[in-house]
């Protein structure tokens, strides 16, 4: 694959905007993946519309976000487009409407089904919206529809209208692109929270609240895994304290973070952002930046090594709890991985959650790589 083509601008302008990243990108085929900051969600069309006509491509898809990267840059309080253009044909991919319901899926494939069978396509980048409760369930059955598919992504961020792009402003569902088996895109996802202490068994809860673990008070256990004696000792934990289920069948200690939302001193009970279950295993995480770096250097190795020594170029989708908010200021995070992968063109946003496999996440990075000639 040839080198993608990439630009990034800030403005409030959206035909000056377009204007600028076309002459960057410049004329050509291909797919174009944008994100667009929230202060420009209401000039989408605009921007897709002068961006098709600048730059030759023919089909957008993106997100709206509530901040906004590219190659060693992160863009958060400012107005700002990055657009990344994939030398893809139009026979190396399908688009992905928005799906709203779980039954959308078999009418997507249905459509795609004679396509597939000369082209596989079973790896998609996906945007969601996070206002549809089913986001979780389309997320877990399209791969499964694709025959052991596996998805990248994330959920659109920030206060305006959290909008998705296929050709047009989309919302309310899941949408995004599907590619053929040849693209050979590879990924890899980060965490940014870590083990605080060993597992624990849910022995008694409801709804989002856990009364006890291993048969003990939840406090009493969340105390002691943190070294805390006391609630106020919590309080000041840097980072926040999370809690993380680990994903049964995992061969790599995979696990999903979920947010521990408070707790209750009187009565030993905690509650999360999460439904929970007797007998479920859970442990406490803690946000630190120095062990999320780590990972996110391991990750980046063994990515690279994967993807091979010429990229094309990649799409990051990291959670808007990382960033400067973990990695500290001047592009922290970015800037990381251009030091691990080079010069190489990318786009992305910051999410309201990530998706990877077939899993929505919380606290991670995920890295989409596409191998170049």
């Amino acid at each position: 694959m040839a080198p993608a083509r990439a630009a990034h601008v800030t403005g409030t302008e959206a035909r000056t905007l377009a204007r600028e990243l076309a002459a960057r990108l410049g004329h050509g085929g291909g797919l174009g993946f944008l994100y667009v900051h929230e202060s420009l969600a209401g000039e989408v069309q605009t921007l897709v519309d002068d961006l098709r006509q600048g730059t030759g491509v023919k089909h957008w898809v993106g997100s709206v976000a509530a901040a906004v990267l590219s190659a060693g840059r992160e863009v958060y309080d400012e107005p700002s487009v990055a657009a990344l253009v994939l030398p893809f044909k139009e026979a190396d991919y399908r688009l992905i409407p928005t799906l709203t319901r779980p039954e959308d899926i078999g009418t997507f494939r249905a459509g795609v089904d004679e396509w597939r069978t000369d082209r596989g396509g079973r790896t998609a980048i996906v945007h969601g919206d996070w206002r549809n409760a089913r986001i979780p369930e389309l997320v877990a059955n399209l791969p499964t529809e694709l025959d052991g598919g596996f998805l990248a992504g994330g959920l659109s961020s920030g206060e305006a209208s959290p909008l998705q792009i296929v050709d047009a402003p989309v919302e309310g569902g899941l949408s995004g692109v599907l590619l053929a088996d040849s693209v050979g895109v590879q990924i890899g996802r980060t965490q940014g929270c870590m083990p605080a202490g060993p597992a624990h068994e849910i022995t008694a809860g409801e709804r989002n609240l856990i009364t006890e673990l291993d048969d003990r008070p939840a406090l009493e256990v969340l105390l002691a895994d943190l070294g805390a004696e006391s609630v106020r000792d919590l309080a000041r934990l840097s980072g926040g304290v999370f809690v993380a289920f680990p994903i049964t069948g995992s061969d790599t200690g995979d696990y999903l973070v979920r947010n521990l939302l408070g707790v209750d001193p009187d009565q030993g009970v905690i509650a999360i952002g999460s439904t929970v279950h007797i007998g479920q295993q859970l442990f406490f995480a803690r946000r630190d930046r120095e062990s999320a770096t780590a990972d996110l250097r391991q990750m980046l190795g063994s990515l690279r090594a994967r993807a091979g020594d010429r990229i094309a170029g990649g799409l990051y989708f990291s959670c808007m709890g990382r960033g400067r908010n973990q990695f500290g200021d001047d592009n922290a995070e970015m800037r990381l991985i251009a030091e691990a992968i080079g010069e190489v063109p990318i786009a992305g946003f910051y999410c309201n959650g990530e998706i990877a496999h077939d899993r929505l996440y919380g606290y991670t990075g995920v890295l989409a790589l596409f191998p170049g000639d």
